[in-house]
């Protein structure tokens, strides 16, 4: 599997590891929304209608796992540990998960839900600082490439086992008797997450070098600390992220107007949502590869002239396969965006405070995902291609404002120049432009203003 991956084989353990979690993160992720609306779970619900109760739940918990997450990567950068938080996570989600059998009222599938939620968050920043001192600058993009690839062959492969196995339910099962779908799906749940927390721990360990360097300097700046910068770069990436992790969920909440309007049903829908996760599986590792050896910042660049298309296509599509197309477009440009910023964020932290600037990057993700069907949900209602218009155009927008670092160099190369500065000034700014050179550079301009420079590292 190293070979095929290109990866370290200690990544590739904790990817194997987290490839079995989130497998059973999507086992519960289906079966929840289900085992709510049945008559196994009652309770006092303040007159709310189940689907609210789910949604309130699994929202919830979802806007959780964004706050404790910066938090457990201070503190592992404190500890010099990364291995404890990720076990700890692990062993409490384990259990969590087996947990939901015994819950018959809501509160108790809301706090094992929120319970569920925080140890999630416990365990992203420990297991990606870890991946970057595993790393060193020219493997890290492949090692995140990798890791993010298999971590979303679970995530796709949890949920598609799930609906099947719940359908087929109740079981007869030799030690436990009868066992209902939902039964079933927590208790698979419970034990993919036990092997990978047997896995943790019998092969993952802290590298020596990690204590050495925990208590120094860990902090998040925002601003830059270089006159010709506006943002820290940190930052600015983890607003980039907000951004591109809004784009993939921005369908998942208006799914019934998109089947209305295009006249197909709710399995071609679940093709075009996972069709972006399927495309940065594959391709993750490829262009992480390719970001070890021509630099991580090109990729950045490009990526967002993929996905500024790819949800203007979504936003306009007449018919399930431009809708389609418009998905796989953006799939490929976070393919091209995810693990080179993930490998520049673990450069930029240069083994120092990995986990407390990795987690930062995490939580944007999450924030965008659940950040993008309120969007959706709400300017849809206006307009349908509303929502994806406002989306396409912040991506150029936080460009200008110096978010995707770009060098000094001497103008030229009008021919490549002219058709990227036509596409961003229809879309908002009509002073942002692009200067090509021969030395591998390009520079982006606000007016007269240098914003930032980009070196191609060929």
């Amino acid at each position: 599997m190293a070979r095929v991956f290109g990866a370290d084989h200690r990544v590739l353990i904790l990817a194997v590891a987290r490839m079995g979690e989130a497998a059973a993160s999507g086992f519960i992720l289906i079966a929840l929304p289900l085992y709510i609306a049945s008559e196994v779970v009652s309770g006092f619900s303040f007159g709310l209608d189940t689907a609210l109760i789910s949604g309130i739940i699994i929202s919830g918990g979802l806007l959780l796992t964004i706050v404790p997450q910066p938090i457990a990567g201070y503190l592992s950068d404190t500890f010099g540990r990364r291995k404890p938080f990720a076990v700890v996570s692990l062993a409490v989600r384990s259990v969590t998960a087996f947990l939901f059998t015994l819950a018959t009222v809501y509160p108790l599938v809301l706090l094992f839900q929120f319970i569920t939620s925080v140890a999630s968050a416990v365990f992203t920043p420990a297991a990606m600082a870890l991946i970057t001192e595993y790393s060193d600058p020219e493997t890290r993009a492949v090692n995140f490439g990798a890791y993010t690839s298999l971590r979303l062959v679970g995530a796709v492969a949890g949920p598609l086992a799930a609906g099947g196995l719940i359908a087929d339910g109740p079981y007869e099962v030799a030690v436990l008797g009868s066992v209902t779908g939902f039964e079933a799906a927590f208790y698979i749940a419970a034990l993919g997450i036990l092997v990978s927390l047997v896995l943790t721990q019998l092969f993952v360990y802290d590298p020596p070098e990690t204590t050495a360097t925990a208590r120094e300097d860990i902090s998040v700046n925002i601003f830059a600390d270089e006159p010709d910068r506006t943002f820290d770069p940190v930052f600015v990436l983890a607003l980039a992220t907000v951004l591109f992790g809004g784009t993939t969920y921005l369908i998942t909440a208006i799914q019934p107007e998109i089947n209305t309007r295009l006249n197909q049903t709710a399995a071609t829908f679940s093709l075009q949502f996972v069709a972006p996760i399927a495309i940065l599986a594959l391709l993750g590792p490829v262009f992480g590869k390719l970001a070890d050896r021509y630099g991580r910042r090109p990729f950045l660049v490009v990526s967002g002239l993929f996905v500024v298309p790819g949800v203007l296509l979504q936003g306009f599509a007449t018919s399930s396969m431009m809708l389609l197309a418009g998905s796989v477009v953006i799939g490929i440009g976070m393919a091209l965006a995810f693990a080179p910023a993930v490998a520049l964020v673990g450069d930029l932290s240069d083994g120092t405070g990995a986990g407390t600037q990795l987690s930062l990057l995490t939580m944007s993700l999450y924030l965008g995902q659940a950040i993008g069907p309120l969007v959706a949900g709400f300017f849809v209602t206006f307009w349908f291609p509303l929502p994806f218009l406002i989306v396409s155009v912040q991506i150029p927008s936080l460009n200008s404002r110096g978010v995707l670092p770009p060098p000094r160099c001497e103008p030229l190369f009008d021919v490549l120049a002219k058709p990227l500065n036509q596409a961003f000034k229809c879309l908002r700014w009509r002073c942002f432009r692009f200067r090509f050179s021969w030395s591998d550079t390009v520079s982006v301009f606000l007016g007269d203003r240098l914003i930032d420079d980009i070196s191609f590292s060929f």
